[in-house]
């Protein structure tokens, strides 16, 4: 089933083309590697932020056992990525090329970024250890940018010690104050997260966004990952912001994470948490996502998107497909105070707990669910407790056929607004309705007499 997923989605990063970055005028290219300037990409990246200008710095191909560890002081815009030659002037677009191995015996790759820019590109990060978190760490502060993107992230293992807090087994990622970060086209894999008498938070991927900062996470392939804590969070992917903060989770896959404590779990896949201050407001907006398979493992049923939003935060989800856990239920939103909780165009299907739950006020609109528990009501333009007629279950094709009461039978007004795609990439309202559900059935014989 997940090849299958990954074929639908094509989000392999050795398919992104990787484009090279020019360095402004005194800058320079740096090269690490056995036919390089520089024997290790430690010393390639500190030789970078010693010279004036944007720098590049080029890491051959081949295979590193390296912990590298860095705070980018410098008001520049530093880019380092893999998969070079042994001339360094032709790059093989494939972060499987360049693999840093931490030898599970320190983080793979931390950088804090205090000032500038840092593109981080094209590299394989595997079997970081570390307590707290493991493979990768990445932090911005202030009026900064860090962007990580078509890399792979895999077999990091953290075990935090009692009564703590760890966060990732694969990566953590922070934006702090103005900053800007983004995380895109990654797969992140079978990394572990465990915290014995602790709470172990994200197995692939734990960010956070506060103050003012903005955080983009962006065509990933989050699977097989795991959490094993007393009180463990989300198998997959957690999120919390704060402040002001934006945070936007989009067109990514989630699928096959896993949850295990003693005493609690929460959202076997995804967590999403909004949190006070009440002055402030934070907004999640979490689009074309496929969630499947995920599951708790301790016989303590969760479900696989867990979101609470608290006072004067608004969390959004839509276009997005949660289905197939053989244990747990599929999306609960929980909504405090003022704040708002909007899910918008959703399939959820076929979960062996209930597909959708809420707790307080929350906006539920052109949906589809096979089961909701009985908190769920004044749901608008949605199907609920209602199958309705995908094209093929046992294949986990959950399109719509033209047969289905749900084409054409959503609002255009939904509580959260309707997105611009549907989970297929295709426009969100395809002739005069919008249907129900994550997906937008395209009818061929909308043109057929030519009048259109």
């Amino acid at each position: 089933m997940i090849a299958v997923l990954r074929r639908c989605f094509a989000t392999a990063a050795s398919a992104v083309l990787v484009v090279v970055f020019v360095g402004e005028a005194g800058g320079a290219t740096i090269t690490a590697g056995p036919d390089g300037t520089h024997a290790t990409i430690q010393a390639a990246i500190g030789a970078a932020m010693a010279t004036a200008g944007d720098d590049e710095v080029r890491v051959q191909s081949g295979h590193w056992i390296e912990r590298v560890a860095f705070n980018h002081t410098v008001s520049e815009r530093t880019d380092i990525s893999g998969g070079w030659n042994a001339d360094f002037d032709v790059q093989t677009a494939d972060p499987a090329a360049t693999v840093i191995d931490g030898d599970l015996a320190g983080r793979t790759w931390r950088s804090d970024t205090y000032s500038g820019t840092v593109t981080v590109r094209n590299l394989t990060f595997t079997r970081g250890r570390y307590d707290f978190s493991a493979n990768v760490r990445l932090a911005a502060y202030g009026d900064t940018v860090i962007e990580l993107s078509d890399c792979g992230i895999s077999h990091g293992e953290s075990l935090t010690p009692e009564q703590n807090v760890g966060h990732s087994g694969g990566i953590e990622a922070t934006a702090l104050n103005t900053s800007m970060m983004r995380v895109e086209r990654c797969r992140i894999h079978d990394n572990t997260l465990s915290a014995p008498g602790g709470q172990a938070r994200g197995g692939g991927l734990s960010a956070a966004a506060v103050g003012g900062a903005s955080l983009v996470l962006a065509d990933l392939e989050i699977v097989d990952n795991s959490v094993l804590a007393s009180g463990a969070v989300a198998g997959g992917l957690d999120v919390t912001a704060s402040g002001q903060a934006t945070v936007q989770i989009l067109d990514s896959i989630i699928a096959g994470n896993s949850v295990g404590g003693d005493s609690s779990v929460l959202g076997s896949g995804v967590v999403i948490s909004l949190t006070a201050p009440a002055a402030d407001v934070a907004s999640v907006e979490f689009r074309r996502n496929l969630v499947h398979g995920n599951t708790s493992d301790a016989g303590l049923p969760t479900v696989q998107v867990g979101a609470i939003a608290f006072d004067g935060y608004v969390l959004s989800l839509g276009d997005s497909q949660i289905t197939g856990s053989p244990v747990d239920g599929g999306v609960s939103c929980q909504q405090y105070g003022t704040g708002v909780c909007n899910l918008v165009n959703l399939t959820l299907a076929d979960n062996a707990a209930a597909d959708l739950s809420v707790y307080g006020t929350v906006a539920v609109s052109n949906t589809l669910a096979d089961t909701t528990d009985s908190s769920v009501a004044g749901a608008v333009n949605s199907l609920l407790d209602t199958d309705p007629g995908y094209v093929d279950r046992t294949t986990g094709d959950y399109r719509l056929p033209l047969s289905s009461p749900a084409i054409g039978a959503g609002t255009l007004t939904p509580a959260g607004g309707l997105g611009e795609f549907d989970l297929d990439g295709n426009p969100r309202v395809i002739g005069i309705g919008v249907d129900i559900g994550a997906y937008e059935a395209d009818d061929p014989r909308i043109f057929v007499d030519g009048f259109e």
